[in-house]
């Protein structure tokens, strides 16, 4: 922008000393010289769209940090079909929550399922964390509201009863953490628990011809034992495997808000294998002192 400072000749006109002053008193008048100002205006003009950011992450992954093709082709559907359509020419300071919210307001209105909505906007998350200064800093740092953050679980009321038995007095912190009290680790629940459990059980896995399989094994089966030996209705199964419907009728089903109804299907399916006691994680062991390691 531009501003008169005086004329170029006349009696109004200035010396180049009072020319110089007058300029820098406008400029303090504007607030153009101040930090707010600049972190609201000149960094948003310059800052690249989400669209721009976005292929510079694509083309990231492809050469710096590799990834499958298929994700890739996935990430670039998602981003041509979604993102870029609805926050494409955003800059990219202005992928905040609410920009998230109004896109999964989209999403949901053209029937995409809970988990395919947060796959998606994870994509958006990826791209707006990829931008970086020299010093590997986010550039937009964000803290994330996820759009499934607090839901119902339907638990059989043994399950229920078994965990609030485990957890006992706890008020607060994760229901299964570590001595440390930080979260278990898949890693470990699988090589430590499910694989010396499927050993035994001389399970092998038709793919892989061993007894390994990961956590993925636990929706198989559950999904398998509700469709094929209960009688639960077909609208709810979706709704607990977190499937988006096929048709009209599965985005006008209401099942998800009949809280009573799903208690009670809970109930009426069970859950297809035998209930054992939860072992509680043994509380941290203190560091032994010199003198007692001497002991």
């Amino acid at each position: 922008m531009r501003a008169k400072i005086c004329p170029i000749s006349g009696p109004e006109k200035l010396s180049g000393s009072e020319r110089a002053r007058r300029a820098r008193e406008i400029i303090a008048e504007s607030g153009a010289d101040t930090v707010g100002y600049f972190n609201k205006v000149v960094q948003q003009k310059v800052a690249w769209t989400f669209r721009e950011q976005a292929a510079c992450w694509l083309e990231s992954a492809r050469k710096r940090k590799p990834v499958a093709p298929s994700t890739i082709e996935d990430w670039e559907r998602v981003l041509k079909n979604w993102m870029n359509p609805n926050v494409g020419d955003l800059p990219l300071s202005e992928i905040n929550n609410g920009a998230l919210k109004k896109l999964v307001a989209v999403m949901s209105k053209a029937g995409l399922s809970a988990k395919t909505i947060e796959t998606y906007t994870g994509v958006a998350k990826m791209v707006v964390a990829s931008a970086v200064n020299s010093e590997g800093e986010q550039l937009y740092p964000r803290k994330w509201k996820r759009p499934s953050a607090e839901r119902d679980v339907d638990l059989h009321p043994a399950i229920a009863g078994l965990l609030k038995a485990y957890v006992g007095e706890r008020k607060s912190g994760f229901l299964f953490s570590s001595r440390n009290g930080k979260p278990v680790s898949s890693s470990n629940v699988i090589r430590r628990h499910l694989h010396p459990a499927l050993k035994k059980l001389k399970y092998v896995n038709p793919h892989t011809g061993t007894h390994k399989a990961g956590n993925h094994a636990f929706r198989r089966f559950r999904n398998t034992f509700l469709r094929n030996k209960t009688q639960c209705p077909e609208g709810l199964r979706n709704y607990w495997m977190g499937h988006s419907g096929d048709s009209m009728d599965d985005l006008y089903d209401k099942v998800k808000e009949d809280v009573q109804f799903r208690k009670t299907w809970a109930e009426k399916c069970g859950f297809g294998f035998e209930l054992c006691s939860v072992v509680p994680n043994v509380p941290k062991i203190a560091k032994k002192t010199k003198a007692q390691k001497a002991a």
